[in-house]
């Protein structure tokens, strides 16, 4: 073993290397500390580079250096930071304050208080982001969560939770998703729970219909299967049925288009029904 310098460094292990600094110490074999004080190694080939009051237990396992980061993984790794700490292995964390990795072969890029605890799963930064998904992804923004298996991703935003499968949301904030390859590109308290289901934006929409989307707008809901709506307050009830514009249009029916007014122009058969109660028109296009 050998200790280039400092002060009041300890080597207890075979084939140690501690370059210098001060009260650090290496209990284990083939481990390295370069420098910095009171850190400790207590595995086999772990290593800290510098840094103050860092720790390192888990075989493989390295710290390069800030304050108070505690590394209990095997071959995992931590860059900097401040009371960073990683608990599971093949886990990386880059920096950061109080980020946390329990799940395996996890990232955590930076941010406040991060937690990953699913397995192969990545929050790049942010506030306080929980991923608890498998092979998930939370880029940043503040008090986003994800759980579930497979592939789920939270670009950013505020408060958006994604607990199904395959699914995307872009940002915005307070929305869910929780059923299976979904879609919400932001917004603000925008619900889905099927399959297959896109919300554009908006405010208090909701699809539980599969196959179906809400372009925009506000309190628009689609229970249908396969429907659409772009409106306020729009309810879609009927399955392959689409709502255009207007205010509080209901459809009832399937295989129907509604509208408040419109001037269309078709190449084949064009029937206009009867009005419903609230004004807009049944459309029958061939």
């Amino acid at each position: 073993s050998v200790i280039g310098g400092g002060q009041n460094n300890t080597s207890s292990g075979y084939f140690v290397t501690i370059g210098g600094g001060q009260n650090n110490t290496s209990i284990g074999d083939r481990t390295t500390i370069g420098g910095g004080a009171s850190n400790t190694v207590s595995t086999y080939r772990g290593s800290i580079a510098g840094g103050n009051s860092n720790i390192v237990t888990g075989d493989g396992g390295s710290v390069s250096g800030g304050f108070l980061n505690q590394n209990f993984g095997q071959y995992s790794s931590i860059g900097a930071g401040y009371q960073n700490r990683i608990s599971s292995n093949y886990a990386t964390i880059s920096g950061g304050y109080s980020n946390r990795s329990v799940g395996d072969c996890s990232v955590i890029g930076g941010g406040y208080r991060n937690v990953v605890s699913g397995n192969t799963s990545t929050i790049g930064g942010g506030l306080n982001n929980t991923n608890d998904g498998q092979c998930g992804f939370i880029g940043g923004g503040l008090n986003n969560f994800v759980c579930g298996f497979g592939g789920n991703v939270v670009t950013g935003g505020f408060s958006n939770t994604l607990t199904g499968a395959n699914s995307t949301l872009v940002g915005g904030k307070n929305n869910t998703s929780s059923g299976n390859y979904e879609f919400i590109g932001g917004g603000n308290l925008n619900t889905t729970s099927s399959y297959f289901a896109v919300i554009g934006g908006g405010s208090s929409n909701t699809i539980s219909g599969y196959c179906s989307g809400i372009l925009g707008g506000y309190a628009n809901i689609v229970t249908g299967n396969t429907s659409f709506a772009i409106s306020c307050q729009a309810q879609v009830y009927g399955d392959r049925s689409v709502v255009i514009g207007g205010s509080g249009i209901t459809a009832t029916e399937n295989d129907m288009v509604y509208m408040p007014s419109a001037n269309i122009q078709s190449t084949g058969y064009l029937y206009f029904g009867d009005p419903n109660l609230d004004g807009s028109w049944r459309i029958y296009i061939n």
